[in-house]
């Protein structure tokens, strides 16, 4: 059985996951079915195939750093755009799982 995260520990573990990549200036694979968490921890965005997992797009996340809050982050025109381009991608291989 997995563990459910709530909005508030998904926020949390963000925070962490931040100051631990700000401090140490480490590579982080995170791996996550949230777009809008995927955008705001990422510098690139990875998007796999449904079966066999493969690489189907790799999407850059040009923005700046440090990140506006992401109640701020999510109504910005670059943060939609990039929302817009991974959800175009990931959309068909939802389809194709259901």
């Amino acid at each position: 059985m997995g563990v459910r995260l709530t909005a508030r520990s998904t926020a949390r573990r963000g925070c962490c996951c931040r100051r631990c990549f700000f401090r140490c200036k480490r590579t982080v694979l995170f791996v996550t079915h949230d777009l809008h968490e995927a955008i705001f921890l990422s510098d690139i965005v990875v998007v796999f195939t449904n079966r066999p997992g493969r690489v189907k797009s790799i999407i850059p996340v040009e923005l700046k750093r440090p990140r506006p809050p992401p109640a701020e982050l999510a109504i910005a025109p670059e943060f939609r755009d990039i929302y817009s381009r991974i959800w175009s991608d990931l959309k068909d291989e939802v389809r194709e799982f259901e």
